[in-house]
């Protein structure tokens, strides 16, 4: 085909397709199979377009869900670019709040306080349906207790909003059982026989598809929920060549919706011992994280037995290296248990662990990661010297603020006397500006932080295209041999804009003022002049 630099082609949700494990087999089947003409599956046409062996020079482009993107890096695919969706900015958020209360300004003020200053909800409110599920539960919920607004406590973890969306949407879509279920009382999460009977057969289901990874299912299988409230129904399409129309297919609303629903009929059973056997089979398996953090959560009547799994698994995790995802997952869980004794238990064990490095690295973190690391980690009060958080495009300012609070929150009656011994902090390349400097430094004030080391990777930043800095303050920073060499490496850059830049006081030895000065002000100098020419 001539010009297929000129073509398009888009597969749409890659994520919802039941067949994408085929890709890898058929494209190996049919691997000499490369012209136009030659007869083959879709699995085997889309491998083989990514790869350049089919109509090289178009363009492809897939839309996913995050959680079947590892498909393409199994198909070695060098993506040109990626493209994420982001939703609401937190601005937008709190527009979205303002005119979903319309002229109740002091719910709309209640709402947003609540969630600007918890960021799990504003990390979910960052997709749309998500902030209207959130603001629906919360202005019901603020409304049937204002008489009490002052010591109203509201949702914060994501079990309690998910529980509180499930009462929503069967309130909305379950006009006969209203009288039933009441909006506002999220805490409760039992319901009649009959809408249990329901919610069981949407959990089972939600299982059935978290363990084939299938987001749509056949009509055959929805049998009897078509009308539940909790599913879509996609459009018919008629396929001229059968001549007649398919049958109808359906999914869930959302996919975390489904993934509640799967945590919900797990968590039901009598026997710990198959939740803790859920818990040890899938912590592996990225797939299946939020639905252990929903189980974790729906368990809060078994804080104790379901800790004691979380903690082992925390310590054997750290124990074995390179597992900091599942780490991670584990401190969500401690915080969906929302249970500050066990958060100190677990931390107590961590540290009584002879194997423990006393060293934790984390990679990728989310904003509302950074909560659940603050939960647990705050109560480290021995062993845990060395904390890093690097490279995750989300971090930023907020995390700043939110890990912060390690260093400036009291733990607990307990610890009230006792502060951290992290000594070594790395938050390299995490794109911290001027607001995320000002929480670091807030925290360096703390008489209960004891930092000695902190690691933001300035140089590497300094060099970036995207860095337009011109004046850079670094007095009184105790800059040694090697940070001094960066930072000369830096100003050579072509990217380096600076213009102003004070070291008064910035060098830790007398060795480093003779050796490498000099050389740090001439490259300053050369870059200054450039800029005037």
């Amino acid at each position: 085909m001539d010009n297929p630099q000129s073509i398009l082609f888009i597969f749409d949700g890659l994520d919802e397709y039941k067949h994408r494990e085929n890709l890898i087999k058929d494209q190996s089947e049919f691997n000499g199979l490369n012209g136009l003409k030659d007869e083959m599956p879709i699995t085997a046409i889309y491998a083989k377009l990514l790869q350049k062996k089919l109509l090289p020079g178009a363009t492809i482009l897939t839309t996913s869900r995050p959680n079947a993107v590892g498909t393409l890096k199994i198909l070695n695919v060098q993506s040109v670019r990626v493209v994420e969706i982001l939703g609401f900015t937190p601005e937008k958020v709190k527009s979205y709040i303002d005119r979903f209360c319309k002229d109740n300004a002091t719910t709309a003020s209640k709402i947003w306080l609540h969630i600007e200053s918890n960021f799990n909800l504003l990390y979910l409110c960052y997709i749309p349906v998500n902030c209207w599920i959130i603001c629906s539960l919360l202005y019901d919920f603020i409304a049937k207790h204002s008489s009490s607004l002052d010591s109203l406590v509201l949702p914060t973890t994501l079990t309690d909003i998910y529980k509180g969306a499930l009462r929503l949407f069967l309130f909305k879509h379950s006009p006969k059982d209203q009288q039933q279920i009441s909006i506002s009382d999220y805490t409760n999460n039992t319901f009649s026989t009959t809408i249990e009977e329901v919610l069981s057969k949407l959990g089972k289901l939600a299982i059935k598809g978290m363990e084939n990874e299938q987001l749509v299912f056949e009509e055959v299988e929805v049998q009897g929920l078509e009308n539940c409230g909790f599913l879509n129904c996609m459009p018919n399409k008629t396929n001229p060549a059968l001549g007649f129309a398919m049958a109808s297919q359906y999914c869930f609303i959302h996919l975390t919706l489904q993934e509640f629903l799967a945590a919900r009929e797990i968590a039901k059973t009598d026997d710990l011992n198959e939740v803790v056997q859920f818990i040890n089979d899938k912590a592996e398996d990225h797939n299946w994280y939020l639905v252990i953090q929903f189980v974790a959560g729906l368990l809060k009547k078994h804080t104790f037995e379901v800790s004691m799994c979380f903690e082992d698994m925390l310590c054997h995790s750290l124990i074995q290296g390179n597992k900091d995802d599942l780490v991670l997952l584990i401190l969500k869980c401690f915080y969906e248990l929302s249970n500050e004794e066990a958060a100190e238990r677990a931390a107590r064990k961590l540290e009584s662990c002879k194997e423990f490095s006393g060293s934790i690295t984390f990679f990728d973190v989310a904003i509302p990661d950074c909560t659940a690391i603050v939960f647990v980690l705050r109560h480290c009060m021995t062993r845990l010297v060395s904390l890093s958080i690097e490279y995750s495009l989300d971090f930023g300012d907020y995390g700043c603020s939110e890990l912060m609070k390690i260093f400036v929150c009291k733990v607990s009656d307990s610890h009230k006397q006792e502060s951290s011994h992290l000594t070594q902090l790395d938050l390299s390349c995490n794109k911290i500006t001027d607001q995320g400097v000002l929480h670091l430094s807030d925290a360096l004030k703390s008489e209960n932080c004891h930092l000695t080391q902190l690691d933001l990777h300035l140089s590497d930043a300094l060099k970036s295209e995207n860095c337009h800095l011109t004046k850079l303050d670094l007095s009184e920073n105790q800059i040694t041999d090697q940070g001094v060499l960066q930072l000369s490496d830096a100003l050579k850059s072509e990217n380096c804009h600076l213009t102003q830049l004070n070291l008064n006081y910035a060098l830790k030895s007398e060795e480093t003022v003779v050796q490498n000065l000099d050389y740090l002000e001439f490259n300053f100098i050369g870059i200054r002049a450039k800029k005037m020419n």
